[in-house]
């Protein structure tokens, strides 16, 4: 099982720029200070232990807290109680049904509600085309996928898929959808790497729509694959390699990522690729560099 590494953005307002200035601003009582998110987090932080700050960290396979090979429902004790976790990911493998999948998330919210935390995010990969998880094992109709959108350079398309997926995702329980894929296609794909085309403005605009969709139907978006898989050497996770200039990302597959921040996207997610430009040959996952350095 792997880890998938997230960043937030939601900082705007230059009062909210470091933790110390929030700091001011917690009071104990959560009512008082709604709506604001920022200080309802802080006020929510200040009871937490170390421990449960650190496990809000992680987004992990149903698998990583039960320990078991596969996991299709939960059963027996609570383990969100001992792995406070901030996020669970579905895959193919935890689908087999409606039903199933519905009494699975439930439990998880269920679980966290009984441990004393507050709802999970719970997500999937939902792209659109052959990177549907729950489309596919569920025998939706598919979406069409990033390419098909791209072609036609429509946005209202883009819109209008976003919110078709988020449509049958929030029942299911997910709140999160890991997309849309916002990588610029180089030379050509690598096989399994889905993207809207060689345009990084195109690739913008579509990523773009398609969060609108998302958003407007409950449902959390996240950017997909930063630095981006457009370059990308080899398909095996050892073998992931980007050996572009961080000057040429900059000005090419950085674009799409670089306007969503602009706009207020939630979540980037950090590819496992290594940029060899860095040279600090570790993942981008895992990497300072990258992550705080770049992104």
């Amino acid at each position: 099982m792997f880890l998938i590494l997230l960043l937030a953005f939601s900082l705007g307002s230059p009062a909210f720029s470091h933790a110390e200035d929030w700091g001011s601003f917690v009071v104990e009582d959560e009512e008082e200070i709604a709506p604001d998110p920022r200080r309802q987090a802080w006020a929510l932080m200040r009871r937490m232990t170390d421990e449960q700050k650190i496990y809000q960290l992680f987004f992990v396979c149903p698998e990583d807290l039960t320990g078991e090979e596969r996991v299709a429902a939960l059963k027996g004790q609570n383990v969100l109680a001992s792995k406070p976790v901030g996020g669970v990911m579905i895959f193919g493998q935890n689908i087999e049904n409606e039903k199933q999948l519905k009494g699975l998330t439930a439990a998880l919210q269920q679980q966290a509600k009984k441990a004393g935390l507050y709802p999970l995010f719970i997500g999937t990969d939902e792209e659109g085309g052959a990177v549907s998880r729950a489309a596919n094992k569920l025998g939706y109709p598919l979406a069409p996928s990033p390419q098909e959108i791209g072609e036609t350079s429509d946005e209202a398309l883009a819109l209008k898929i976003g919110r078709e997926i988020a449509a049958y995702l929030t029942p299911l329980g997910f709140n999160i959808c890991f997309a849309p894929p916002a990588d610029t296609v180089i030379d050509k794909a690598q096989p399994g790497v889905q993207t809207y085309g060689q345009d990084p403005q195109l690739v913008s605009r579509m990523a773009a729509a398609m969060v609108q969709g998302l958003r407007e139907c409950g449902v959390v978006p996240c950017y997909t694959h930063f630095p981006g898989h457009g370059a990308m050497e080899g398909v095996s996770l050892g073998a992931l390699s980007i050996r572009r200039t961080l000057d040429e990302m900059r000005v090419l597959e950085w674009i799409p990522y670089r306007d969503a921040i602009e706009n207020d996207i939630e979540m980037i997610l950090v590819s496992h690729a290594f940029v060899r430009a860095v040279g600090d040959d570790i993942p981008a996952s895992t990497s300072y560099h990258v992550i705080s350095g770049i992104l």
